[in-house]
């Protein structure tokens, strides 16, 4: 199966180029695809698509599809990172394994009969469900920097992320409203060492001519409040409304719109990351001017070093040394 960059074929969220996020799904087997092609699209999710979506699989063309698959204005699409430092950092790789997200309840329920789960291994720097165009690991298709969405009816549901083994970490009960995309992230919180959160950021995927469109989330666990600018080739500031003084777990709801006109060599719009009020900068990335797009940029890791600890069983945690690792993970939404 080729990968997302050839398929020519398939749109993505209003525009026809292919090297971005996946059209939602029910546009998608709208296009005339028959029974091989809409079982590709849904089968891999591990039940999802027929679990999610009503529960019924999928046997014929495109003219039976609509008939199970909820209107368009009752959908919602979101997308799982699990951003936990202690998995990415320990050599003890089993701590990756059986890391899930229930819907509802742990054991099948209503219409979930197959759950989320994480890919194995600590080799890749972020871990989302999905992140590929198949949804599994198979078909090697990820596109960097691209968001992929599991379709769902919209409604309220509890998510249960998971550590090693399946052993319960921690969970949320989120309203998802029809026609919303979310990313939720699985991250350690700053209030105690084994202690974890999880932080829901609603995406609005959408272009503005001449502009880039940019939300940040502030994921550092050791950190503290951020605080955002623009800056020219000459390391000079640029008027922006990029966010200030961002708590850990917080992102600015109103996209910031840069201008592309602004970008400096290379095309390059510079942005510069540093501890609220503090003139020092912590992390510069470069973000591409390219006009119309919209970018959710993720400040992540720890500033120095920690002594983490991991549930995996009943009384029972793995701990881990955490070497200091700012960074910045870049998410293209449109």
């Amino acid at each position: 199966m080729k990968s997302i960059e050839s398929h020519s074929t398939i749109s993505t969220l209003g525009k026809t180029q292919t090297n971005l996020i996946l059209r939602p799904l029910n546009e998608i087997v709208r296009v005339n695809l028959c029974n091989l092609w809409t079982w590709l699209l849904l089968a891999p999710f591990r039940g999802l698509g027929a679990g999610l979506l009503i529960g019924i699989g999928l046997a014929s063309c495109s003219e039976s599809v609509d008939s199970i698959i909820p209107a368009d204005d009752n959908i919602a699409y979101i997308n799982f990172f699990n951003l936990s430092e202690v998995i990415r950092q320990s050599t003890d790789y089993t701590l990756s394994h059986g890391n899930m997200v229930y819907v509802n309840d742990s054991v099948p329920n209503g219409n979930f009969k197959n759950f989320p789960q994480f890919a194995e291994g600590n080799s890749d720097d972020v871990r989302a469900y999905p992140r590929h165009f198949t949804g599994t690991d198979v078909v090697v298709d990820y596109v960097s920097s691209g968001v992929y969405w599991m379709p769902i009816a919209a409604d309220s549901y509890k998510f249960i992320f998971t550590s090693a083994g399946k052993v319960f970490l921690k969970d949320t009960t989120v309203t998802l409203a029809p026609d919303t995309y979310t990313t939720q992230y699985l991250v350690e919180s700053p209030e105690a060492d084994s202690a974890y959160t999880i932080v829901n950021v609603p995406v609005e995927p959408k272009a503005v001519e001449g502009k880039v469109r940019v939300q940040v989330v502030n994921l550092a666990t050791d950190l503290g409040p951020v605080d955002v600018v623009q800056a020219d080739d000459a390391g000079n500031e640029v008027a922006s409304d990029l966010p200030q003084n961002l708590g850990f777990g917080s992102y600015n709801a109103q996209y910031t719109e840069l201008d592309v006109a602004t970008a400096g060599s290379n095309n390059r719009l510079l942005l510069k990351f540093r501890k609220s009020g503090n003139s020092e900068d912590l992390q510069t990335f470069a973000l591409t001017a390219t006009s119309g797009s919209t970018y959710t940029l993720v400040l992540r890791g720890f500033e120095k070093s920690a002594v983490r600890r991991m549930k995996i069983g009943e009384n029972q945690y793995a701990t881990e040394e955490i070497t200091p690792a700012l960074r910045v993970l870049s998410l293209r939404t449109y």
